[in-house]
């Protein structure tokens, strides 16, 4: 039985609250800790039912096996330097929990999400209201993705916009595995995925099987960023930090053809400029920008 420590940080600030929440997630990945929770204020929704449950503060939780729990006061301090000059009041809750009673615990704070006119989200274990062309069910366990967030949704909008019949689609850091599963539907014949966390590899396989996605048509390997991928891909998706971002765009140039679209995303208002400038630095023309909720996905084209 493995046990896990959760260590959450909750903070209150008048800051940008999206800036703030990316740095705080940043000390959490930088320390190899991927699978990371985000909360914020929520308005209660009338179709969730009564039973939904919503958060009510700001906080950045990540899940770290006993046996690493030395990073915990290796994240808090990480936490301190990078909230200099930030006004920015913290505090810390950490508790042991198993892994097995959390698999099943946090299902009650997700709900379908509606990405568009034909495609939705659906955890397995919520039903939907109305008809969809495209459904991704999902199961994100300990790799948390469940789609929810914006930067996932505006992904899809641009694969709904971008992927073709008979595509090749690589998708770097693939936590659930659902840009994959959404290229997969939308039309795209091979998908690589690629993860650190072997725990995020395990459930992207296991989301791929779930939609009846052949296991001939993927391949995800636990692999830091793009160095595994060898062929050239006519979809490149990353839904990362903007950091990272910068640092791989260097890297994808010799996985890409004339004409591989890039989708971006991850990204903060204040960071988008330095991700356009570094994408035209390496020929690949922006073309279109999704926004919502002060985040930002970046579609462009390799010239």
């Amino acid at each position: 039985m493995n046990r896990l420590k959760e260590l959450k940080i909750i903070f209150d600030t008048s800051e940008d609250k999206d800036l703030i929440t990316e740095l705080l997630s940043d000390c959490f990945y930088k320390n190899d800790i991927s699978g990371v929770v985000t909360e914020s204020p929520q308005e209660l929704n009338e179709d969730w039912g009564e039973d939904a449950v919503v958060y009510d503060r700001y906080s950045v939780s990540g899940y770290i096996n006993m046996k690493e729990e030395e990073k915990i006061d290796i994240i808090k301090n990480d936490v301190k330097d990078i909230l200099k000059g930030f006004n920015v009041k913290t505090e810390y809750e950490v508790k042991e929990i198993k892994e097995e009673d959390w698999a099943n615990s946090w299902k009650d704070f997700f709900y379908p999400v509606e990405v568009s006119e034909n495609i939705v989200i659906k955890p397995t274990w919520r039903n939907l209201e109305k008809d969809y062309s495209i459904v991704i069910n999902i199961d994100p366990g300990m790799a948390f993705g469940s789609g929810s967030h914006p930067t996932t949704t505006l992904c899809i909008k641009h694969l709904e916009d971008t992927v073709k019949k008979g595509d090749k689609v690589l998708d770097v850091g693939c936590g659930s595995g659902i840009l994959m599963i959404a290229a997969a539907k939308l039309g795209a014949e091979y998908l690589k995925g690629s993860d650190n966390d072997a725990a995020a590899v395990e459930i992207s396989k296991a989301n791929l099987r779930l939609n009846n996605i052949d296991d001939l048509k993927f391949n995800v390997l636990k692999s830091d960023l793009a160095q595994d991928a060898e062929e050239k891909y006519d979809v490149i998706t990353a839904n990362i930090l903007a950091d990272v971002i910068i640092k791989l765009i260097p890297d994808l140039k010799r996985v890409s053809h004339k004409n591989t679209s890039f989708i971006f995303s991850g990204i903060i208002e204040e960071k988008k400029e330095e991700v356009l400038k570094k994408m035209m630095e390496f020929n690949i023309e922006p073309v279109k920008i999704y926004e919502d909720s002060g985040w930002s996905a970046i579609k462009g084209i390799y010239q």
